[in-house]
């Protein structure tokens, strides 16, 4: 049942997911906006398309939104502007504390900013984000392997990830935590999974 109404839904098309609930779209104005938005968002992409203009954008509320004609295009342009924020702050600061998602949705990713020329990478702080416990977990499924493989390479200032050998899980959650209030980041890229979670 839609947690607005508490109608049955009709059909999978009628309904979102959020990150607990399930709404019908009619129901819950944020969707409907998102929905609108979307439509207006697809019509600009096709008549761009026709122009050859790989891109589209569009802004709601507050928040600019690029579309891309593929995701090759959608990854060299997200990397070369964080590498060309990274560089704002590095004038500024004699370190960059950065906060990146991991997972298979960020790899290209994280493979283009790895390759982006003209960052002093012995000044950049990594910090893993989207990582999750489990006493039982295969550590094929540890996100912060990701980041070592890609930048372990580059002389980075420091790569930071949860330990999963600690002795206490507790311990190193603090300390994990304690990290990231005693070096504020200054750039902080949050993906969409593959399943369209947002990462934590």
């Amino acid at each position: 049942n839609c947690c607005w109404c508490n109608n049955l839904y009709r059909s999978n098309a009628d309904y979102f997911f959020h990150p607990a609930r399930a709404v019908h779209s009619r129901c819950d104005p944020f969707w409907n906006e998102i929905l609108k938005t979307e439509k207006i968002m697809i019509e600009d992409m096709q008549m761009h398309l026709k122009n050859d203009d790989p891109i589209v954008e569009r802004i709601l509320g507050k928040l600019k939104i690029l579309v891309f004609e593929n995701d090759d295009l959608m990854t060299e342009h997200a990397a070369e502007y964080v590498a060309s924020e990274m560089q704002k702050v590095l004038k500024k600061k004699p370190e960059v504390n950065i906060v990146l998602s991991a997972a298979e949705s960020q790899e290209k990713f994280l493979l283009a900013l790895s390759r982006k020329d003209g960052i002093d990478w012995m000044r950049v702080n990594y910090y893993a984000v989207d990582e999750f416990y489990s006493p039982e977990i295969d550590p094929s499924f540890r996100v912060s392997a990701q980041p070592i493989r890609i930048f372990s390479h580059l002389p980075l200032k420091s790569i930071n990830v949860i330990n999963f050998a600690a002795e206490s899980i507790e311990t190193e959650r603090k300390r994990y935590e304690g990290l990231i209030r005693c070096n504020r980041p200054d750039i902080a890229c949050l993906g969409i999974g593959v399943s369209g979670h947002i990462a934590f």
